[in-house]
Parts: C-alpha cells; sequence; structure tokens
C-alpha cells in the first residue's frame, strides 16, 4: 500500500514539475525583463482578432514598428502579396561586432479571426519585443540577431514562405528559432528541430535555466502535416529550435484564448528563455555544418537529458539481450514449459486487452461526462478536453485495472514473473524497430523497458527470507521509475497536445502502454491484493474525481 501512494507521487512529480514553468515574481518588473512592459504590448495585440489585412491587424503592426523606432532601430515593413493575400512582415536587425551568419528569431502576429490569440502567438510577439528591448540596451553581440515578426502565418505560413523566398536577408540566416503556441499556460516546449540537431539541442541546455524539451515531440510532429513557421526554414535545411506553449490547449483557436486567460508565467518563461538563447547563441562560433541528431527529454522540470541518437540502438539492444538472457536464465532454472509460457501470453493478452479497453474508453468517458455536467449547469462548453483529467484517468484506471486482474496475472511468484518475462520480451521486441526507424522517440520505450527488467530481478529476489524483502520492494520501485517520470509525462504532452484524442486513439494509446507497464500492473495488483479494498478506493477515487473536476474547469474556461 505504501508503495502505491509512492507510485502516485512519484507520478504527480513527474507530470506537474515537468510542464509548469518556473516561477518567479510576475507582474513587476524583474531583472532586466520587464514582465510589465510585456503585458502592456499583450494587451494591446490581444485586444482583439487581428487575421491579416484586418484593422486590428494593421494596429499591431504599427505598434511593433512604432516600439522598435522607440529603441532607435529602424524597422522595415517586407509588403508582399501571396496567393491574392496582402502580407506585411516586420523585421528589426541588430547588429553584432563581427558580423557573418544571422540568428533569427521567429513569431507571427496575426491570429485567426474567431481569437484574440493571446497565446497564439501574441505572447511570443510580446516577450521578442521585451527581449529585443533588452538586447539594444546591452553589450552588443558578437553574431547579428534578426527579429521576423511575420504576417499571415494562420493562412497558410505566407509571411516566413515570403520571407524565406523573396527576402536578400533570409540567405544570411544559419540558425533560427520559432515561438508559437497551442495553447496558454506552461513553458515553451521544445518540440521540433531543424536537421542535425545535436549540436543545438546541446547549446541550449547549457543556454537556459530552465529548459524544458522532449525529442518524442519531434518523432510525433515529423510525422503530422501540421506547419508553423518554422517549416519553410527547416525545409531549406537550416538549423533551429521551434517552441511552443502546450498546456491549455482547449483554448487553442478558440475565443477563450485572451489575455485574461493566459499564464503570466508562461509570459516571462518565453521572454527568459528568448534571451538566454540569444545571448548564448549570439556570442559562439556558429559551425558551417552539423551532424548528429539528438534524443532529449525534461525530468523533474529541472534536468534536461540530451544524448546522440547513435546510442538509441545500442541501448534498445542492451535491453533485448538482457530480457532474452533473463527468460532463458528462469527456463533453465525453474523448467518454464511451452505450455505455461503460453498460458502467459494468453494472461498478458487479457491484462493489456482489459487495460487498455477500461483505459482507452475510459478516458474518453470522463471526457464526455465532463461536458455533460457543464452542460447540465448551463455553462458554455468548447471544443477538447483536459490533459491533467485523462493523464490522472490513465493513471487511476491503469491502477484500477492491475488491481482487478492481478489474479489474472498469477497467484504465485511464478505466474507473476512468467507473465511479467513475456511482456519484457515482447515490449523488447519493439524496442530495436523504433530505435531504428524513430530513435527520438526510443527512450519512451527503451528505457521503462530496462526498469521493467530491473522489475523482474526483483521478482527474482523475492523469496521467503524476510531479511531480502526490502531489496524486492525498492528495485519494483527503482524499475517504475523511469515508467513514471518520464513515460507517463511523456503521454500527459501527447494529451496537451491532442487534447481533442478520439475513443480510437486514446485505445491504441493504451493497448500499447498497457503492455509497457504490465510488470508494474502486475505489482499494483499484487499490493491491492493484500490491501484493505477501502484503502484502495480511497487512492483511486480522488484521482478520477481530479481529473472529472480538470475536465469540468477546463470545458467551463474557468
Amino acid at each position: 500500500m505504501a508503495r502505491l501512494a509512492l507510485y502516485f507521487f512519484l507520478l504527480a512529480a513527474g507530470v506537474l514539475t515537468t510542464f509548469l514553468p518556473p516561477r518567479g515574481p510576475i507582474g513587476e518588473d524583474s531583472g532586466e525583463l520587464s514582465p510589465r512592459r510585456a503585458a502592456e504590448h499583450l494587451a494591446l495585440i490581444a485586444a482583439a482578432s487581428r487575421p491579416a489585412g484586418s484593422a486590428h491587424n494593421t494596429r499591431v503592426r504599427e505598434h511593433i514598428v512604432s516600439a522598435v523606432r522607440a529603441l532607435e532601430l529602424e524597422p522595415e515593413v517586407q509588403a508582399v502579396t501571396r496567393g491574392g493575400v496582402p502580407v506585411k512582415n516586420v523585421l528589426a536587425r541588430l547588429s553584432g561586432r563581427d558580423g557573418g551568419p544571422v540568428i533569427l528569431f521567429a513569431v507571427h502576429y496575426d491570429s485567426r479571426p474567431e481569437t484574440p490569440g493571446a497565446g497564439d502567438d501574441g505572447a511570443a510577439v510580446a516577450a521578442m519585443l521585451e527581449v529585443l528591448r533588452v538586447l539594444r540596451s546591452s553589450p552588443q553581440l558578437s553574431r547579428d540577431v534578426l527579429f521576423l515578426f511575420s504576417d499571415a502565418e494562420e493562412l497558410g505560413l505566407l509571411g516566413a514562405e515570403a520571407f524565406v523566398e523573396e527576402h536578400p536577408a533570409a540567405s544570411e540566416v544559419a540558425l533560427v528559432f520559432n515561438f508559437d503556441a497551442i495553447g496558454n499556460a506552461g513553458p515553451p516546449v521544445l518540440f521540433e528541430t531543424g536537421p542535425a540537431n545535436a549540436w543545438a539541442v546541446a547549446e541550449f541546455a547549457r543556454a537556459c535555466a530552465h529548459p524544458v524539451g522532449s525529442s518524442l515531440g519531434k518523432a510525433v510532429y515529423d510525422r503530422m502535416p501540421n506547419d508553423t513557421d518554422f517549416s519553410p526554414f527547416r525545409d531549406r535545411g537550416l538549423a533551429g529550435l521551434n517552441f511552443a506553449l502546450c498546456c491549455g490547449s482547449t483554448v487553442y483557436h478558440q475565443p477563450s484564448d485572451t489575455l485574461e486567460r493566459l499564464s503570466r508565467a508562461s509570459l516571462v518563461h518565453i521572454g527568459a528563455n528568448a534571451l538566454e538563447i540569444a545571448r548564448h547563441f549570439g556570442e559562439l562560433e556558429l559551425p558551417g555544418s552539423t551532424h548528429g541528431d539528438a534524443v532529449f527529454f525534461t525530468l523533474l522540470g529541472y534536468v534536461f537529458v540530451h544524448y546522440s541518437t547513435a546510442f538509441s540502438l545500442p541501448i534498445a539492444l542492451l535491453a533485448g539481450l538482457g530480457c532474452v538472457a533473463l527468460v532463458g536464465y528462469r527456463i533453465r532454472r525453474e523448467g518454464w514449459r511451452a505450455r505455461e509460457l503460453a498460458l502467459a501470453a494468453g494472461k498478458l493478452a487479457l491484462v493489456v486487452a482489459a487495460a487498455g479497453l477500461a483505459v482507452g474508453y475510459g478516458v474518453s468517458a470522463l471526457g464526455a461526462l465532463a461536458h455533460a455536467i457543464v452542460e447540465l449547469a448551463g455553462a458554455s462548453r468548447e471544443a477538447g478536453g483536459n490533459a491533467l483529467s485523462g493523464t490522472l484517468a490513465y493513471l487511476a484506471l491503469a491502477c484500477g485495472t492491475g488491481w482487478f486482474l492481478a489474479a489474472s496475472a498469477g497467484k504465485t511468484e511464478r505466474g507473476r514473473r512468467q507473465v511479467c518475462a513475456v511482456a519484457l520480451l515482447v515490449t523488447c521486441a519493439l524496442c530495436v524497430p523504433i530505435a531504428s526507424s524513430a530513435p527520438g522517440a526510443s527512450h519512451v520505450l527503451v528505457l521503462p523497458t530496462l526498469g521493467g527488467l530491473l522489475s523482474m530481478l526483483a521478482l527474482e529476489s523475492a523469496v521467503p527470507d524476510k531479511k531480502t524483502r526490502p531489496w524486492p520492494a525498492l528495485a519494483r520501485t527503482l524499475g517504475a521509475l523511469p515508467l513514471l517520470l518520464l513515460c507517463i509525462p511523456s503521454l500527459h504532452l501527447v494529451f496537451m497536445i491532442a487534447s481533442r484524442a478520439r475513443v480510437e486513439a486514446n485505445l491504441g494509446l493504451a493497448l500499447v502502454l498497457a503492455m509497457l507497464w504490465t510488470p508494474l500492473l502486475v505489482d499494483i495488483g499484487s499490493a491491492g491484493r493484500t490491501a484493505p479494498r477501502g484503502r484502495m478506493l480511497a487512492l483511486l477515487v480522488p484521482i478520477l474525481l481530479l481529473g472529472l473536476a480538470g475536465g469540468v474547469a477546463r470545458a467551463m474556461g474557468s
């Protein structure tokens, strides 16, 4: 029971600390960056919707031009027509001491007609104006820094394409940093990169005090049809990093994306990261060419882990060899028979299918119930769901499934070992092809699999001798760490990016994860069988209710 409570604590720590921006003084000037000035810019920008060609779009553009001129810089307005649409980009350049390759910061100042776009992309525009002010009053950097406030992004990246294809300065750009949003809260998450990203990712980790990102996002995004202003630069082969606010995605392209609902901490975090990036990369000798990609992710909000994708396949092979060796050892030592392993495979299929169905449909049902409550209350309903409610539902329903289905995994240690062994063999079989085809996403599967291997080793140590009992419990907890601190926060990121996921998507995701966390489910289920039912429900029910409350709060727009 205590171990189960510890699992919940580790999960909450992994999710909440990863996707909450660092706390700092909000509303008053702090250091060089001024949240007050940034908020004043944003108040004008997000006063109304600003689609390309609209009156408020013109007011925002004039405000940007005036803000740049107030810094004794001369802005340039690139006026072109793309596909019959008048496009007007604003550019501001800070000259460096040594000239050479240019570093570009890109944001877009237009919005969809139905939204004031405080998050998308007003916050980034306001933050860049403040970063530009600070850099202007600071010692000159070595490299030229160019700020692109693009127009007509929402109409198909027209402003960014016009700059890349028609502006002479585009040929000078060597490195691009784009800031966008699909939400209104959380940190700016690094979710996409240019080609050969290992160098840029490593320097980003050195530059920022609070770097947040996931190469899982890049692996998924590369296979999606979505685009941002980063796409024309990426397609041209330029190095760079693409960031976005991902939390609060229910406001994306909605009337509720207002200044009042925007996280001020997120506004500060955008500016802080951009300023640190500018100062760090602005003093670097930019390489003429870069090689290699990186696996990267954030742990507990403070530890940014990155390593070359060249290690992905060896780590996957190591996990596979370890699992095969362990299973082979058990077969020889305990005399596991083919019939027993086939039975274990059947039990595993039952656990995975039941967990997948319960969690996949349960998450969708939770969202539907939240919206039903909102409608009964007569409140306005927004499209989408709540990322935290989805993640909490996954957790509670998975734990509940493990509790009720523990018997199907085997009433003896021998039976549980066999089920876990088959699960590890299946996940290991998946590790190698994923590490080969999508190395940036491999850590989400490979590292928890190594944790599962450790958990199974703990089961090997489960002997009646009381003196050795603490070791299996400790090893199981350590084995669960990669899953709870890495895989589940990655799931939370998926919910933030795809908050409108259908039942089928939830079901498919749940089936894969149920296979991955089978050793943890079996462990939770085993603990559940020995724990009083009331205490188990006392842990599971509040999580479900919290998830439901989160969904209701989001749906009501609070």
